[in-house]
C-alpha cells in the first residue's frame, strides 16, 4: 500500500475511535467491553464451543470446523499477514487512545486477530444443519461484539477489526467447506455395497466351511497330483454350492495337505 494512501486510512481510522470513544464512552461499557473481549483471548469461546460440539457425536464434525477455522485463521493472521504488515496499535501512534482497562497487547494491529478468530468460528457454525437458522445468528453477533469491543478499547483500527472479519469469514467457509466434503465422502461410502467376493483369486474368506473330494489322481474333480501338472483352477463345494476357484500351484498343495 502506497504510504500516503496509508496515512489516509491511519488518520480516517484515528478519528472514528476518538469518534467513538467520545460518544460511547460509559462506565458501564468500561465494565462490559473488557469482559466481552476476555471471551476472544486466544479464540478461549469458540474453543469452548469447539469442545461442546464434540462432545456430540452428531455435531462432532461440527466443533473439528470451528477448531480448522480458529487454526487457519491464526496461522494465516497472526504468524502472516501481522508480521508482514507490521502495522503499530493505535495506542503507539496516538498516546490518547491508550486504555487501562485491559493489558495493553505487543503484537502487531492488523488484522485484528480477536476479530478473525470469532468470524471464523462463527462463520463455521453457520453450516450446521439446524431446524430454525435464526440460530446461527447468535455465533455472528457474538462475534461482531468482540470485533466491537476491540474498537472500543482502541487496540485495533477499524480497518484492522474489518480485515479480521474478512479473513475469518474466508477461514470459517473454507473449513465448512472441508467438512462437508468430508461427510459427502463418508455418507458415499457407507451407502456404496460391500465389495464382492473375489472367487478368482482367493479361497480363505468363506464363512461356511468346505468339504473337498479327493479320489486318487484327482483334487476335487479335476486331474492334479503334486508331482504332476496343476491345472489352472479347482473346485470346491461350500455347503453344496458348486464354486470354481482359480490357483497357484503352491496353493493347490496346501489345499491337498488339509484334505490328505
Amino acid at each position: 500500500m502506497p504510504v500516503i494512501m496509508f496515512e489516509t486510512l491511519t488518520a480516517i481510522d484515528l478519528a472514528i475511535l476518538h469518534a467513538v470513544h467520545d460518544a460511547l464512552a460509559s462506565p458501564m461499557l468500561d465494565t462490559v467491553m473488557p469482559f466481552i473481549t476476555s471471551l476472544g483471548n486466544l479464540g478461549f469461546i469458540w474453543f469452548l464451543v469447539a469442545a461442546a460440539l464434540m462432545c456430540q457425536k452428531k455435531y462432532r464434525i461440527y466443533g473439528v470446523a470451528v477448531l480448522i477455522a480458529v487454526a487457519t485463521q491464526v496461522l494465516i493472521g497472526e504468524f502472516g499477514i501481522k508480521n508482514l504488515i507490521e502495522r503499530a496499535r493505535p495506542f503507539l501512534v496516538d498516546p490518547a487512545l491508550t486504555t487501562d482497562l485491559i493489558r495493553l497487547p505487543v503484537s502487531y494491529s492488523f488484522p485484528s486477530g480477536h476479530t478473525g478468530s470469532s468470524f471464523a468460528a462463527a462463520t463455521a457454525l453457520c453450516f450446521i444443519p439446524l431446524a430454525h437458522n435464526w440460530v446461527k445468528a447468535i455465533p455472528l453477533c457474538g462475534a461482531g461484539l468482540v470485533a466491537f469491543s476491540r474498537i472500543y478499547l482502541c487496540v485495533h483500527y477499524p480497518s484492522d477489526v474489518l480485515g479480521g472479519i474478512i479473513l475469518g469469514v474466508a477461514c470459517g467457509i473454507f473449513a465448512g467447506m472441508l467438512v462437508r466434503k468430508w461427510q459427502r465422502e463418508a455418507q458415499l461410502e457407507a451407502a456404496a455395497p460391500p465389495p464382492k467376493h473375489d472367487e478368482a483369486n482367493s479361497y480363505g474368506s468363506f464363512e461356511t466351511p468346505l468339504s473337498f473330494a479327493k479320489a486318487d489322481g484327482m483334487i476335487c474333480g479335476y486331474p492334479g497330483t503334486l508331482d504332476g501338472l496343476v491345472p489352472d483352477h479347482i473346485e470346491l463345494w461350500p455347503d453344496g454350492s458348486d464354486l470354481r476357484l482359480r490357483t497357484s500351484d503352491s496353493e493347490l498343495k496346501m489345499l491337498f495337505r488339509k484334505i490328505k
